[in-house]
């Protein structure tokens, strides 16, 4: 603790001292109860948080997939050509690329999978006509993680080439 001096006039003008004990910091007690607290919040949050983390990862790849879909028909509608939307190394768990034609023609663009979601699917590739339909073989496409019996997302693509998502207890 500190000691601060005032120094003040009274009534008739004279000089008073006033001396104030000024405290810095936290006492032990205040110490205990916040870390209390705090380990409390962080037991109740922490599972929570870590669903979040697992749900945004799913997410993040559904979005990176539709993406990728949205540009393929979009791709297709602007040039009046065909345009595929294949897995890479014909497995979407290495990502997925945006080609002009399935016979290796110009690539639009290849997205990278960020995470430890695993993709499920039979579909080979999905094929857009120059009119943005698929013309390939509609499916969907499952997006689970390392949880068991959880919330996954399922990705469906149909004839008319809109793509569509759902959510899906995965196996």
């Amino acid at each position: 603790m500190h000691h601060c001096l005032f120094v003040r006039a009274d009534k008739k003008g004279r000089v008073i001292l006033l001396r104030f004990k000024v405290q810095k910091g936290f006492t032990l007690i205040e110490l205990m109860v916040v870390l209390a607290v705090a380990a409390i919040l962080a037991g109740v949050v922490g599972p929570g948080f870590r669903e979040m983390i697992f749900n945004n990862r799913i997410t993040a790849d559904v979005n990176s997939f539709v993406a990728a879909a949205h540009i393929a028909r979009s791709e297709a509608l602007k040039t009046g050509q065909p345009v595929v939307l294949q897995p890479i190394a014909n497995n979407w768990n290495n990502g997925w690329t945006v080609d002009e034609t399935a016979s290796g023609g110009a690539n639009v663009h290849t997205f990278t999978k960020q995470s430890d979601v695993t993709i499920a699917s039979g579909l080979a590739n999905i094929r857009y006509s120059s009119r943005g339909t698929a013309t390939s073989v509609v499916g969907t496409l499952q997006f689970c993680d390392s949880r068991v019996a959880e919330e996954g997302r399922e990705v469906s693509i149909g004839l008319t080439g809109r793509v569509s998502t759902d959510v899906f207890v995965c196996p």
